[in-house]
């Protein structure tokens, strides 16, 4: 057959309509995430407040009348690590979504 020859070139009517088709399915694909990212931030809000209290209450060694004290900063800064998680795993997933949607129409051509 044809090997070592590029393909025949394809109308220009069959790139516009996977453009149109690419583009849309794009929207779709972001308007999805943002509905998704108001959920988790919704979730990260009230989770954070929640990891804050919980980790900021630690016991104290050495004295038995004194078993647990508030250090803040333990707290907030377990806080900040769910943070980075949170985000990383949000911008991780509008990447993955962006890139899946890019070789999909990819594949097509």
């Amino acid at each position: 057959g044809n090997r070592g020859q590029p393909p025949p070139p394809a109308d220009e009517a069959c790139y516009d309509e996977l453009e149109t088709c690419y583009s849309t399915i794009q929207r779709g694909a972001k308007a999805f995430l943002m509905a998704q990212y108001k959920v988790c931030f919704l979730f990260v809000a009230i989770f954070s407040i929640v990891i804050l209290v919980l980790t900021s209450r630690v016991g104290k060694k050495g004295n038995p009348d004194e078993t647990n004290i508030w250090q803040w900063k333990i707290g907030g800064l377990t806080v900040a690590s769910f943070l980075v998680g949170s985000v990383t795993s949000i911008v991780s997933g509008y990447i993955g979504m962006m890139v899946a949607v890019f070789a999909n129409a990819r594949t097509a051509v």
